[in-house]
């Protein structure tokens, strides 16, 4: 995983020409479900207060990514033309942040 510094250098490639920031209220440590659209390139998700969230490629899955406190998850979106999902489960409530470039 890049750290945030790296994601804004490789933000400002040719191929990026706009962003994006939504945020998610979760009232209940619940599952979350997050979509990114299909013309995105790079997406970082965190939550606002930093603590540790889970994140799933399919709702309810067995195997997960667990993202300590005070990180995040991002990552460059190799085929543009499809859309992601990801099933984010946070240990609290707060905010989720989710920045994403096109």
């Amino acid at each position: 995983m890049a750290n945030i510094g790296a994601t804004s250098a490789s933000a400002r490639s040719a191929s990026v020409t706009d962003y994006s920031i939504s945020n998610v209220s979760v009232t209940s440590a619940a599952e979350e479900t997050v979509v990114l659209p299909a013309s995105t390139r790079r997406f970082e998700i965190r939550m606002r207060d930093l603590s540790e969230f889970e994140v799933r490629r399919t709702a309810a899955a067995a195997d997960y990514l667990t993202i300590p406190c005070g990180n995040s998850f991002d990552d460059e979106v190799l085929n543009p033309n499809a859309s992601f999902t990801f099933y984010i489960t946070p240990a609290v409530t707060g905010v989720l942040e989710i920045l994403s470039w096109t």
